[in-house]
């Protein structure tokens, strides 16, 4: 995939599918604090994800499981991609809860259309304390928003 979809549930549902992909890897642990780290140091990398050393140890996040599986990229600079970017920021607001947040970031112009839907931050469980009931949480966030038409 070259491009992401500019939808927050559809951005989203690429983020599950490549976590996945991420849960299942060797050497990938997931980790929500960092983007991407690879390496025995856990250097934040800088090239291709298809290109790290075979054998090196990974992590990453919500986020940066996108970064790895569907754009083969490392973690972008905000000057040098706005809108990923910005799709990364969303990314790592959403898997907190933070919905309203996650919107205004892919979508400012429109803040005052999401306070009607997101008011208020959803619950969301830790990850790291249970990924299977954050994994449902994500879910229904997905299910509101598409009913949102966002």
């Amino acid at each position: 995939m070259t491009k992401l979809p500019k939808k927050l549930s559809s951005l989203m549902r690429v983020a599950l599918a490549d976590l996945t992909k991420a849960e299942r890897a060797k050497n990938v642990k997931v980790d929500m604090d960092d983007w991407i780290r690879v390496g025995h140091n856990n250097d934040l990398w800088t090239g291709k994800f298809s290109e790290r050393p075979k054998d090196s140890n990974c992590e990453m996040c919500f986020a940066g499981a996108v970064l790895a599986y569907s754009l083969d990229r490392s973690m972008p600079r905000e000057n040098s991609s706005p809108i990923l970017w910005k799709q990364m920021c969303a990314l790592n607001y959403v898997r907190e809860g933070k919905v309203y947040q996650a919107l205004c970031e892919l979508n400012p112009n429109n803040a005052e259309k999401y306070l009607k839907y997101y008011e208020y931050a959803e619950y969301v469980s830790s990850y790291e304390s249970d990924s299977k009931k954050w994994r449902k949480d994500m879910h229904k966030i997905i299910k509101k928003l598409e009913f949102c038409r966002l």
